[in-house]
């Protein structure tokens, strides 16, 4: 159930981004540039698919999930499900270097918010910030 109640950072006007890459380096660096570009924008970074679900499960205040594809033990769109699983209305956004029209297509089709290509460059952070605020708000 989704109330007020349930998520406080909209309470606060914040949004919490849970930012999921296996390199956690990346995942700081994304998380970083969401905060500066997005003021509203609280960004967590997590390095394991496993953190991200115990996050999502225990942190109602999470408004939003970033993940990218290819990670050890489940991929971007295992962990999608998962979340899904248990927050259904939670926007996910797959952020990948391995984009391909097949897993564009499947990530469309199991109903991820948001397909963005990741490629280190400003352009792609920019156009993370512009799906994030689309998708989370």
């Amino acid at each position: 159930m989704d109330t007020d109640v349930d998520r406080p950072s909209r309470d606060c006007d914040r949004l919490r981004v849970l930012v999921v890459d296996d390199d956690l380096a990346l995942a700081e660096v994304a998380s970083t540039f969401l905060e500066r570009r997005l003021e509203r924008v609280d960004a967590v970074p997590v390095s394991a698919p496993g953190d991200a679900l115990e996050r999502v499960e225990g942190d109602p205040s999470i408004d939003c999930v970033i993940s990218d594809y290819r990670m050890p033990g489940i991929d971007g769109l295992e962990l999608y499900d998962r979340v899904t699983e248990r927050r259904p209305d939670l926007p996910f956004i797959l952020f990948t270097a391995s984009p391909t029209e097949d897993l564009e297509r499947e990530a469309c089709e199991a109903g991820v918010a948001a397909f963005v290509e990741k490629d280190g460059s400003t352009r792609t952070f920019a156009a993370l910030s512009s799906r994030v605020r689309r998708e989370a708000t």
